[in-house]
């Protein structure tokens, strides 16, 4: 019992010592708090006074300088690669047309680098205006092994459409009505490249008629639709 009694009086009097020391500290937070405020203040008014020196300024200008030649030899890079792959793909393609023959694989890896288009999803246009949109709808008797998309010249930019299969057609959804578009289809039939493209009228249904095609047809077919026109 004494024992017990003991440990009592020691539990009272380290309460009495905690609840002292939560006072201080809730005080000392009170300091703390206002300090900072205080220590914030003087180093935004030290920061901002610091970046108009001259020292600070000469650096900064020195950096938008070297950065800027960066920027021109990047440039420049990236246009003599684009040339330089532009040139390769074309000296491909021309291989590919002299040997009369290809598979789907290969077109589809000659019309990917062909062109600039960017390619982007369908998603871009769902927030759009629902009287501004259609589903265009492309009817065709080989959903399988064609390849459809939809061309946006004002905005260099492709989608893919969808397959349905079972109704043997190619849907797309919320495409804008006024957009200067085109469908552009391919497909290898008998180991020769097929083609099919036209322009969006406005019309929701569309039959894919194709016509036996060639990689530099193909190669100045994406060149006119990625043609920007006002």
């Amino acid at each position: 019992m004494t024992r017990y009694l003991l440990r009592v009086e020691k539990y009272k009097k380290r309460k009495i010592s905690y609840e002292n020391a939560m006072v201080s500290f809730h005080e000392d937070m009170k300091y703390y708090v206002v300090e900072m405020e205080h220590w914030n203040s003087l180093r935004l008014a030290k920061s901002e006074k610091f970046t108009k020196t001259a020292d600070y300024l000469r650096v900064i200008k020195k950096r938008l300088l070297r950065n800027e030649k960066h920027k021109i030899v990047f440039e420049l890079e990236v246009k003599q690669w684009r040339a330089e792959r532009k040139r390769k793909v074309e000296e491909w393609g021309e291989s590919m047309d002299a040997m009369g023959i290809t598979s789907e694989k290969y077109l589809t890896n000659y019309i990917f680098n062909a062109n600039d288009l960017k390619w982007i999803n369908i998603d871009k246009f769902i927030e759009n205006d629902p009287s501004e949109s259609q589903m265009v709808v492309m009817k065709s008797e080989d959903v399988i092994n064609e390849k459809v998309h939809i061309v946006f010249k004002n905005t260099n930019s492709m989608i893919t459409c969808n397959a349905i299969v079972e109704q043997n057609h190619f849907e797309a959804h919320n495409i804008p009505k006024n957009e200067n578009a085109y469908i552009f289809v391919y497909k290898v039939v008998a180991c020769k490249p097929m083609l099919c493209y036209m322009q969006l009228n406005g019309s929701r249904y569309y039959t894919l008629n194709f016509t036996e095609s060639s990689f530099v047809e193909i190669k100045e077919v994406l060149s006119q639709l990625e043609k920007v026109r006002s």
